[in-house]
This record gives C-alpha cells, sequence and structure tokens, in this order.
C-alpha cells in the first residue's frame, strides 16, 4: 500500500460533515424535548383528573347514604334534634348530613359509643385547598377536618329537589328544602401538585398563581337513596313499616 495514494478530509469537507451531524443532533434533541414535554404533560393532567375522580368518589360513597333511616326517627328529641336523619346543613361550599348506620334510633351519640360515621360534613378549606371530611359527636365537630385530598381549588354544590325535578339544581337551598333533596351534583377542579412553566391557563376565573398549573374539573350527580320519598311521615299516610334485619345489622341487645 502506497501511503501517498490515500486522500483525507479536506477542511471544507470535514466543516460540512460536522454542519450535518449538528443538524441531526439538534434535530434529535429537539424531538427528545418536545416529547419529554408531552410526557409531562399527560402526567400532570392524569394526575389532576385521578385526584378529582377520587375526591368525587368518597364524597359519593358516603353522600348518596344519606338519610339512611331504619329507625324511622320521625320526631325532634334530643337524640336528634335536627329530625330525621338526611341532609342538616347545604350551601354550595360545604354538606352536611347524617344517617342511622347502626340502627338504634340515635345519631351520632357518644354516650352509645356511636362512630363518627353517622354525622358528616364535608367541606372545602380555601386556603390550604384541602377536602376535609369532618365527623361530629352530640351534634358538635369532633377533633379536626381530616383531609380527603388536596390541590383542589374549586368545590361546588348544587341541590336538586322533588319540588322543582324539572328545574336546574340550586347551590342555595332553604331550610324547608332540605327534606326534598333527591340528588347532589358536585363539581370540583384539581390542579396537578407541580406547575408547568411552559403552560399558561387562559381561564381568568382562576386566581394568578395557578396559571401555569394544568386542572382538571370534574362534575358528578349523586342521587341519594332515601331522601325525596314519603316515609309516612305525612298526618294522612301509614307509617312506614320496617324490617331492621333486612336493612343493616341489629346492635346488641
Amino acid at each position: 500500500m502506497y501511503f501517498h495514494t490515500q486522500r483525507g478530509l479536506t477542511l471544507t469537507e470535514l466543516m460540512i460533515a460536522m454542519g450535518i451531524s449538528s443538524i441531526i443532533a439538534g434535530g434529535m434533541y429537539q424531538t427528545f424535548v418536545q416529547q419529554q414535554r408531552l410526557s409531562t404533560q399527560q402526567e400532570q393532567f392524569t394526575e389532576a383528573r385521578q385526584n378529582a375522580r377520587l375526591s368525587i368518589e368518597v364524597m359519593t360513597e358516603e353522600i348518596r347514604e344519606a338519610g339512611f333511616d331504619p329507625g324511622s326517627l320521625t320526631l325532634r328529641d334530643e337524640d336528634h334534634p335536627a329530625g330525621p336523619a338526611g341532609i342538616v346543613e347545604a350551601d354550595a361550599t360545604h354538606i352536611r348530613f347524617t344517617r342511622d348506620l347502626n340502627c338504634n334510633g340515635k345519631l351520632g351519640k357518644s354516650s352509645v359509643a356511636d362512630t363518627t360515621s353517622e354525622d358528616v360534613t364535608y367541606r372545602l378549606n380555601t386556603t390550604t385547598h384541602v377536602l376535609g371530611r369532618t365527623g361530629h359527636l352530640d351534634g358538635e365537630p369532633r377533633d379536626e377536618s381530616q383531609p380527603v385530598a388536596s390541590n383542589i381549588i374549586e368545590l361546588n354544590f348544587c341541590y336538586v329537589l322533588s319540588t322543582n325535578a324539572s328545574g336546574p339544581c340550586t347551590s342555595i337551598p332553604q331550610d324547608s328544602d332540605l327534606p326534598n333533596i333527591t340528588a347532589v351534583q358536585v363539581t370540583l377542579t384539581t390542579t396537578a401538585s407541580a406547575a408547568d412553566p411552559t403552560y399558561r391557563d387562559t381561564n381568568h376565573n382562576y386566581s394568578a398563581q395557578y396559571q401555569h398549573y394544568r386542572k382538571a374539573t370534574l362534575t358528578s350527580v349523586i342521587r341519594l337513596r332515601n331522601l325525596g320519598l314519603n316515609r309516612g311521615q305525612g298526618p294522612n299516610d301509614p307509617p312506614m313499616i320496617v324490617n331492621f334485619r333486612d336493612a343493616c345489622v341489629l346492635p346488641n341487645q
């Protein structure tokens, strides 16, 4: 082999090759960055939506049992001053309801070893953006509100009344409307736990501090199984007959 016959790359050829390589590498990097950005976007959307879905599921499981009343608590007395089990308080930002889970005819009484699951409030703390659940005993909150979900920036309850079944729901029911609530519409907006500097929300209804957070809004209608029904409480209605053993587990005698 004669080395003097071997020809190398000229400086121009080398520069052209380096330029082409740079373009290819730059394109690959841009593709990687774009894929990473799309992956982060999808993860944040999924996180926010999953948080909203789980929050609504937790509330649905309990709220739909509001008014469970196999003991037919039709009178107001010291054990249930608010009257029969049902919706106790209701507005756009919170709901409080009762249910006689142990069928002993006493709602949330500490003297009969009831738990804090018979008198429950769900409320959003608009400062910490934490959805809280508070159990009540003897009509008073028991300890601190227990966190259910975080990163919630909006929560709205809207109530469907049996007296206006074909009309829109209301977020400000009157006290006289509480026994007529048949369903609760829950709308909840959550954010991802981390901000994305490359994202800007154009919805100006949210605070500026959340403009770089991806959000998810879900709405669910919770149909109440035990309210808006004729329980035989009218002056001319026959009393409702309840089979306790079919309704729940009887307390120990």
